[in-house]
């Protein structure tokens, strides 16, 4: 049989000073959001929820057609809220 040599480090985290550079370029990395990012979160939920609403109260006859662009309308705004920081 092989026998393993023990290492003498047996560090498993790492130094406090690799941390606080990689934090570092973390923070640097994510500073936020530019501002359309929650403008188009919001006017692409709204606007979907709206349609929606309109196609069963206001348009006569009700078109499946309003139904999926309200759809994709609100999936605009989910993905939008997706990269919001």
């Amino acid at each position: 049989m092989v026998r393993q040599q023990k290492s003498k480090n047996r560090r498993v985290t790492a130094k406090k000073d690799d941390l606080t550079v990689h934090l570092g370029q973390e923070k640097q990395r994510r500073d936020g959001s530019p501002i359309i990012v929650p403008i188009v979160m919001f006017a692409g939920i709204i606007l979907g929820m709206l349609v929606i609403l309109a196609n069963y109260t206001i348009i006569n006859p009700a078109s499946t057609w309003y139904l999926i662009g309200g759809l994709v309308s609100i999936l605009i705004g989910i993905i939008a809220s997706t990269m919001y920081r």
